[in-house]
């Protein structure tokens, strides 16, 4: 027998693979074939560029479109020149980039014409829309969001944002908040930071199209929001914090910007360029910082200003790995972004005070509301990161951050007093103390109290620009080995357990390695159970595992566990075999799922009783579908993409959150020890995709138990019963016993439910008609019959029928540990958004 799939294997017995180079070339030609609009329109950009000059940065013929040109000048034809004129050879090459990706992207969801069309028109329209609000805002005195000059305009980019956005009305549920999402903040941040004006012709472009997409393209469906996944929730909220810290470098790189936000840039620059201009106008006390700052400039002050969008850039990798310590870590420099804002307005000491009153505005809207918007949505959404930090890493790189910044703030100490003659005034032993701490504050963010004495030159001025860069080198390197790191329960990662699964457990028992899980061991270690902890409920996963013989003893070591912490117990999907043992000890019970297993033992799609599983896999293998038996990690990269947008997209059209508990997702799919059946098609598309647990007995693998199931919403009928039949097959065929088709959640016959006795009985009950509509539990019941199965039950256990309320609460979170206020409210509308 086979204990673990192999690599990657076709059962359908297809042809040799290709050879490379020719499939290669023809994988190109058809591509080329099916994006003419995409690839016509980069090639000429790239001939009206040279043409025209504007490659160059020279104008032989007017292109570009802007306020003079069009309104003035009569260059009407300039709105669609505009869109195929690169301002540069960076634009340029840009812009071949983005059409050969995004723009084919939108002509595969939009057909050709239409995408044309979107191109040209929405493209055509946006830049009118922009030179007649670049015209009507600088007829307002003091607006200019622009920069200098009303400059005219040649970016290609316009003309792709704007189909894009259209196109993501018709993309999936996925993509669709991706592309918006993503798409729109990094559009704003330039915008709103670097302020030049192609930046916010691509911003008007992308909202025009956004607009049209959804008035024209799905008039019908409601416009709602959908939810995200886990995962999809964490890269989502990180993009949103990675955007946040590279807004003020793009203000950076434009040399200081000239949008509404680029003044935030300010913070994180070695010389505030606007205070400096103030002060050239008049004397303040904020002055004195300035020419430290001018006096004592260089690479090592500058790193230092960048050290918050660094750490903010740190946090975002870590929240997109799910940690909890990066939480901390991106609320901590919000909250520190947030203060300075508010000190500086409460002290009165904010140099913008004497710019224009406008200005003010902008900047403390860049500088307060968004750093604590976004403080407040990483907040809101901090369950969605549950993965904690080794606390011996974390305690560790403490240490190393106190003991490096004693060192350095020593080092700073001693340079300055030793080096007394490279200051320009005299330095005491407790200020160059105190100037060595605030040397670890980066430059924008400091608030200097009276005259500060700095280094002119000589080993003083040296420590004075590099101290504070190795002290913020050390706590980065020692973050990212916290974030990196992850907490352990005891026996975290189940390996004794999983030892034990091997020697005995139920057909479920797989579901105990999962993330989340706690893990109780007899004296001996022949034992275990493993629970979910949820409150103060401790809901087991099953059964006992390990020995047979000492299941018993087992359950009573688990309880009296459980009752020393004080804690209520249930046993959840316990099957029948254990509720003899549980009668005698006076507990209840009763079923909250149905168990379907298919006997292997000579089995095949034979006869009429097999008709409607028959004919599903006869038309598929007609059709050219074949089954990919594989581990995750053995499946082709191409393949397991396909998977992971077909996972999202099935969770992103759901009204309520993705269940959890016994249900696994994608990481469960991934284990080693788990197989996986996929349903590739003709074109080498994946159609759907099961994953299989195992299940031992005495070292031998003997059956695999359903847990993951997938199939792409617009594919052919019938691909989950030809993943299974084939399962089946290939389990009869490598001497598998049985297979289980795993118990519905809250899916059970009526005939073994009986009358509902209890609170907890009747609650189960609605909520299983509830979430019907939503994750259709009990269809999926009702379509595993058709494998001919035997049932067995999946029951709730518990000892104290005081409990019962806690129990409940503690199942639904269990399942649904993200649901807020309204999914609640969804969940009593039956599923209703």
């Amino acid at each position: 027998m086979n204990a673990k799939p192999s690599v990657v294997r076709d059962d359908s017995g297809a042809g040799a693979r290709r050879t490379p180079a020719p499939a290669a070339a023809r994988l190109a030609a058809s591509w080329m074939r099916r994006h003419p609009v995409a690839l016509g329109f980069a090639a000429l950009c790239l001939v009206v560029g040279v043409l025209s000059g504007s490659i160059e940065g020279i104008a032989r013929i007017p292109v570009a479109a802007g306020v003079q040109e069009v309104l003035q000048g009569g260059q009407g034809w300039t709105l669609l020149t505009a869109l195929v004129a690169p301002s540069s050879v960076v634009g340029a090459l840009v812009t071949v980039a983005f059409s050969l990706t995004l723009l084919a992207a939108a002509e595969t969801v939009l057909g050709t014409w239409r995408a044309l069309i979107a191109l040209v028109g929405l493209g055509g329209i946006s830049v009118a829309v922009g030179v007649t609000a670049q015209a009507a805002l600088w007829t307002v005195a003091g607006l200019r969001p622009f920069e200098t000059a009303p400059a005219p305009v040649a970016d290609p980019l316009i003309a792709v944002s704007a189909a894009v956005m259209f196109a993501s009305a018709e993309a999936p549920a996925l993509w669709r908040r991706r592309v918006r999402l993503i798409g729109m903040a990094v559009l704003a941040v330039f915008a709103l930071y670097a302020g030049d004006a192609a930046s916010w012709y691509r911003l008007t472009a992308a909202l025009i199209g956004l607009l049209a997409g959804m008035l024209l393209l799905r008039p019908s469906r409601p416009h709602v929001w959908h939810r995200s996944s886990l995962a999809e929730t964490r890269s989502l909220l990180a993009t949103l914090v990675a955007v946040a810290a590279v807004g003020p470098f793009a203000a950076l790189l434009t040399d200081g910007g000239h949008g509404p936000l680029s003044r935030v840039a300010d913070l994180f620059s070695q010389v505030d360029q606007h205070l400096a201009a103030a002060c050239a106008r008049h004397y303040f006390a904020a002055c004195d910082q300035v020419t430290v700052a001018v006096v004592t400039r260089g690479a090592g002050p500058a790193l230092v200003a960048l050290v918050p969008l660094t750490l903010l850039l740190v946090g975002a990798w870590g929240l997109a790995a799910g940690r909890r310590a990066a939480v901390i870590l991106v609320l901590a420099v919000l909250a520190g972004l947030v203060a300075h804002s508010v000190l500086l307005l409460t002290i009165g000491v904010d140099a913008r005070e004497y710019g224009d009153p406008l200005d003010v505005t902008v900047a403390l809207l860049g500088d307060l509301v968004f750093p604590a918007a976004l403080a407040v949505a990483v907040f809101r959404s901090r369950r969605a990161f549950t993965i904690r930090a080794d606390r011996a890493v974390v305690r560790r790189a403490a240490i190393a951050v106190v003991a490096t910044a004693v060192v350095v703030v020593g080092v700073s100490t001693l340079m300055a007093v030793s080096f007394r003659r490279d200051f320009d005034a005299s330095v005491a032993p407790g200020g160059a103390l105190l100037d060595a701490l605030r040397r670890l504050v980066p430059i924008g963010l400091r608030i200097e109290p009276g005259p500060l004495v700095h280094p002119h030159g000589g080993p003083a001025l040296f420590a004075y620009q590099w101290t504070g860069v190795l002290f913020w080198a050390v706590v980065i390197v020692l973050l990212v080995r916290v974030l990196r790191s992850r907490g352990r329960l005891p026996d975290s990662d189940g390996t004794l357990y999983r030892a034990l699964l091997r020697r005995g457990g139920g057909t479920v028992s797989w579901w105990g390695t999962w993330e989340g899980n706690r893990y109780w061991y007899a004296d001996d270690l022949q034992s275990a159970v493993a629970y979910r902890l949820v409150g103060d409920v401790a809901l087991a996963v099953g059964g006992p595992v390990g020995a047979p013989e000492h299941g018993e003893d087992a359950l009573d070591g688990f309880i009296a566990m459980c009752v020393a912490h004080d804690w209520a117990v249930a046993f959840y999907s316990i099957g029948d075999e254990y509720l003899p043992a549980l009668d005698r000890r006076g507990w209840a019970h009763f079923p909250v799922a149905e168990e379907t297993l298919v006997d292997l033992d000579g089995f095949d799609l034979v006869g009429k009783a097999w008709q409607k599983v028959r004919q599903p896999v006869v038309r598929a293998e007609r059709e050219g579908m074949r089954a990919v038996w594989s581990r995750w990690s053995d499946l082709p990269s191409s393949v397991t993409a396909q998977i992971v947008e077909l996972s999202e997209a099935w969770v992103s059209e759901k009204a309520l959150p993705e269940m959890r508990f016994t249900l696994g997702g994608l990481a469960e799919a991934s284990d080693p020890d788990v197989a996986v059946m996929v349903a590739v098609d003709a074109q080498d598309r994946v159609q759907g995709v099961t994953s299989w647990m195992p299940v031992w007995r005495d070292g031998a693998l003997v059956g695999r138990t359903l847990d993951f199931m997938r199939r792409r919403m617009d594919g052919p009928n019938g691909v989950m019963e030809f993943l299974i039949a084939k399962t089946a097959l290939r389990g009869a065929a490598d001497g598998l016993s049985f297979l289980s088709l795993s118990g519905a959640p809250l899916a059970v016959r009526a005939e073994r439910r009986g009358d509902a006795a209890t609170a907890l009985d009747v609650f189960l009950v609605w909520l299983a008609a509830t979430l019907e509509p939503v994750y259709g539990f009990a269809s999926l019941f009702r379509f595993k019959a058709k494998f001919h199965p035997r049932y067995e039950g999946l029951h709730l256990a518990y000892g104290d029928p005081l409990a019962l309320p806690r129990i409940g609460v503690a199942i639904a979170r269990a399942y649904l540990p993200d649901a807020r206020r309204r999914d609640v409210l969804t969940l009593v509308r039956g599923g209703r958004p």
